[in-house]
């Protein structure tokens, strides 16, 4: 096993413990709430602050509360180009702001495919880091 093979799994190790590193990265990011039928046509618009192989921290200006259901699709830089990745997420956690909005949003029935997308994703962003001593 290469030494980057792990990475996302050597978890958190500060204060807080978390399953999968987070990497900061900034990219849009639609979704649109599921569980509330008076919003279910309505598409949001945020940019990620982070991302990790369970979920997404995000910013927006719409409020969204704890809970919440959501659809949310993106686009990550793969080898080859950009890959779409949509999945179910619920809102763990959230923060309002002044003018913005901060949620932690956690991945549920992501595909395979879009989970090791993100894998690779985060392991290459650490990578990066270590190589250059970001």
């Amino acid at each position: 096993m290469k030494m980057n093979d792990n990475i996302s799994n050597q978890g958190y190790k500060g204060k807080e413990r978390r399953k999968f590193i987070r990497v900061p990265f900034i990219f849009p990011v639609n979704f649109k709430i599921v569980n509330k039928s008076d919003d279910e046509d309505r598409i949001y618009h945020a940019l990620s602050d982070n991302i990790s192989e369970g979920g997404l921290k995000i910013i927006c200006l719409d409020p969204v509360d704890k809970d919440d259901e959501i659809e949310i699709n993106f686009y990550l830089p793969i080898k080859d180009g950009m890959k779409e990745i949509k999945s179910n997420a619920q809102v763990v956690w959230k923060q309002e702001g002044n003018k913005k909005n901060f949620c932690g949003v956690q991945f549920i029935n992501i595909k395979n495919e879009d989970k090791e997308a993100i894998r690779n994703f985060v392991n290459r962003i650490m990578e990066f880091k270590k190589d250059e001593n970001i």
